[in-house]
């Protein structure tokens, strides 16, 4: 017999699927609750017994996105591995996560453009950057304490990596037949290794 908790868990997990959707069909700011309460099959006045307010199924979203990423590259980065090793994982998982995210890709980028203005919107990415920069500083420290890694600033270096990563994501994103996502990811990744590693 399901709780009530599973029941509430179930049903808010519900509406985000729904906003997902009509944030794909007219973008974030477009997206009015009565649509979402409408593709979930609830009233409006349902929708508000699980998230306060418009923003707050927002924020929601894009948590349930970034939180599930972070979760599955920490569980798949902890185990015994070189630093190397590592990081063509954390390559790969992205490349991996980017393409099943493809038609999601506009709200995606709304999140990003609505940093601009959005502050809540801004910190929580914020905060799921400094995640991932946390964990790739992580790994190539381990790689310097190891000495496959050149002494440097393992911060700077991890920068240098999700910028470029980023930056080639977005370039994909704007046209994908600009960019071989694959390909390119894995060059920048080869690149960063050889500046790495210890010659």
């Amino acid at each position: 017999m399901a709780t009530n908790s599973n029941v509430k868990e179930e049903r808010k997990a519900q509406i985000l699927e729904a906003a997902m959707r009509v944030y794909k069909r007219s973008g974030l700011e477009q997206a009015r609750v009565d649509d979402i309460a409408e593709e979930a099959g609830l009233a409006k006045g349902t929708l508000y017994l699980y998230f306060n307010s418009k923003d707050d199924i927002m924020l929601s979203v894009l948590d349930r996105m970034v939180g599930r990423e972070m979760g599955e590259l920490e569980e798949l980065l902890a185990e015994e591995r070189s630093a190397k090793v590592k990081l063509t994982k954390f390559v790969e998982y992205s490349m991996d996560q980017i393409e099943n995210l493809k038609p999601a890709l506009p709200v995606l980028v709304g999140f990003w453009g609505a940093m601009s203005y959005q502050g809540e919107v801004r910190a929580k990415i914020g905060s799921y950057y400094q995640s991932v920069l946390d964990l790739l500083t992580s790994i190539i420290q381990q790689g310097i304490d190891e000495h496959d890694f050149y002494r440097m600033d393992a911060r700077s270096a991890a920068i240098a990596l999700e910028a470029s990563m980023e930056g080639t994501i977005l370039l994909w994103a704007s046209n994908p037949e600009m960019v071989d996502l694959r390909r390119q990811l894995k060059n920048t990744l080869q690149l960063i290794l050889v500046g790495l590693e210890v010659r």
